[in-house]
C-alpha cells in the first residue's frame, strides 16, 4: 500500500537526524506551515542546538517525487540532508525581531497580488494598490546563494511598537538602499539573445550586429523593465518614491504597465491604440505559459497619467476616457469640471488610427513581450543546475 502525505511526514521528521552529521544530532525537528507570497506548503524545520535559525525544507515538493515514484524514501531523505548541509548559515541576529531601530535598517518591500494572496494578507501589514498589495520584509542575511527573509507580520509591527505608516515610511526609504532600481531596455535584452543565437549557429559577430541594428530600426516599440540591481522580487521598485514619473521621462508619455512578474515590471508609451482586454490577454496568457504561478503578480494591466500623477488599471483608465469624450460630445462643461481625475482625451488619436496599424503594433507589442518571456526560460533552463544561481529565486533556505 502507498504512503500516504502524514506517514511520509512521520516517517521523514524520525529519519532526518540520522542521515545528517553529527552535529546536528541534538537539533530540534518539527513540522509546519510555511506562508509566502504566492506559496503555502507543509515544512520540515530543522533547527541546529544552539543557532537562532532553522532550515525550512518543503515537504510537499519532495513528496510530490517520492509519490511518483522518482525518489525512493531513503533516497528523498538522502537529498534532504544534502540540502541542508549545503546551505549551512551564520547565526542570525534575533536582535532584528526584538529591536526596531536594529530591524528598520533591514527592511525593505515587496509587492504581490492581492486576490491571490488574501488569507496571507489578513496577517500582515500592507498596503493595497489597486488589485496589488505592498508588504513588508525584513531581510535577514544574503550570500553567493541568495538572500534569506522574514516577513513583518501583524505582531511582529505590534512588538515593535510603530503603526503602519511608520512601518511604510521606514521600508520604502531603506528598500532604495538595500535593493536599488534597474531600468533596461527590453529591446536591448532581446537583440543580445537574438545576437547570441546568430554567433552560436556561426553567423560573423558583424554581420550579427549588421541584423540587430536593421531589426532596431524596423521593430523597435518603446518598452522599459524595471526591477532592482539583483533581478529578484524587483516589481514592487515601482511603487519607489518618484519612479513611475522617472519612467514617464524616459518614455516621453502617460505610459502603460504590464506585470511581467514578481520580480520586475514592463512599461510601454501610450500610443493610444491599445486595450484593457488586449492587454489582459496578453498578460494572462504570459502568466499561464511561461511565468507560472509561483512567480506571477496579476492578470491586470495598468496605466499612468504622468501630468495628474494618476496610477489605475488600464480598464479604469479607459472607462473615464469614454466618459470624458461622452462628455465632450454632449457639452456638459460642468460635468467635466466635477471630475477630479479628468485628463484631456485623446480623441484625434483615437478617430485617426486605422485597423491595419493597430494590428500591427498589437502584434508587435504581444511578439516582444513573449520574446521577453521566453528569453527569461531559457536563462533558468541553462542554469536549472546551478543551484547556487538557481536558489535566489526559490524559496528561502530559513524562515
Amino acid at each position: 500500500m502507498a504512503m500516504n502525505f502524514d506517514e511520509f511526514k512521520e516517517n521523514v521528521k524520525e529519519s532526518i537526524r540520522d542521515a545528517l552529521p553529527e552535529k546536528y544530532q541534538d537539533a530540534a525537528v518539527d513540522i509546519g506551515t510555511v506562508e509566502k507570497i504566492n506559496a503555502t506548503y507543509t515544512a520540515l524545520y530543522v533547527k541546529p542546538e544552539g543557532e537562532n535559525y532553522a532550515f525550512s525544507l518543503n515537504m510537499d515538493a519532495y513528496y510530490e517525487d517520492f509519490a511518483a515514484g522518482k525518489k525512493s524514501l531513503k533516497e528523498t531523505i538522502r537529498d534532504m540532508s544534502g540540502k541542508i548541509q549545503s546551505n549551512e548559515l551564520p547565526s542570525v541576529d534575533m536582535s532584528l525581531f526584538r529591536d526596531y531601530e536594529a530591524a528598520k535598517e533591514k527592511l525593505y518591500i515587496r509587492v504581490c497580488g492581492a486576490e491571490q494572496n488574501q488569507d496571507l494578507l489578513e496577517r500582515v501589514p500592507h498596503q493595497k494598490v489597486e488589485d496589488m498589495a505592498i508588504t513588508y520584509h525584513l531581510l535577514i542575511f544574503e550570500n553567493e546563494n541568495g538572500t534569506s527573509s522574514a516577513m513583518v507580520t501583524n505582531n511582529l509591527m505590534q512588538a515593535y511598537g510603530i503603526s503602519r505608516e511608520q512601518l511604510h515610511q521606514d521600508a520604502m526609504e531603506n528598500s532604495q538602499k538595500l535593493f536599488q532600481p534597474h531600468v533596461f531596455s527590453v529591446f536591448d535584452v532581446i537583440a543580445d539573445h537574438f545576437r547570441e543565437l546568430m554567433v552560436e549557429a556561426g553567423v560573423p559577430e558583424n554581420m550579427a550586429d549588421k541584423m540587430i541594428e536593421s531589426y532596431r530600426e524596423t521593430e523597435h516599440i518603446p518598452l522599459l523593465g524595471l526591477t532592482n540591481e539583483r533581478g529578484i522580487n524587483g516589481a514592487g521598485v515601482m511603487f519607489y518614491p518618484d519612479m513611475m514619473d522617472k519612467i514617464g521621462r524616459e518614455l516621453g508619455s502617460d505610459f502603460i504597465v504590464l506585470p511581467s512578474s514578481t520580480h520586475e515590471m514592463l512599461f510601454m508609451a501610450d500610443d493610444g491604440l491599445a486595450s484593457a482586454d488586449e492587454l489582459k490577454d496578453i498578460v494572462s496568457e504570459i502568466n499561464r505559459k511561461i511565468v507560472g504561478q509561483a512567480e506571477s503578480l496579476t492578470n491586470e494591466s495598468y496605466h499612468y497619467d504622468r501630468k495628474n500623477q494618476i496610477f489605475e488599471k488600464f480598464s479604469s483608465y479607459e472607462a473615464r476616457m469614454v466618459a470624458m469624450e461622452k462628455a465632450e460630445n454632449m457639452g456638459l462643461e460642468s460635468q467635466k469640471l466635477d471630475m477630479a481625475k479628468a485628463v484631456q482625451p485623446k480623441t484625434e488619436a483615437r478617430n485617426e488610427r486605422t485597423s491595419a496599424r493597430e494590428q500591427h503594433v498589437k502584434n508587435e507589442r504581444k511578439s516582444v513581450l513573449k520574446r521577453l518571456e521566453q528569453k527569461k526560460v531559457e536563462i533558468k533552463a541553462r542554469e536549472a543546475g546551478k543551484e547556487k544561481v538557481q536558489g535566489k529565486r526559490r524559496n528561502d533556505a530559513i524562515e
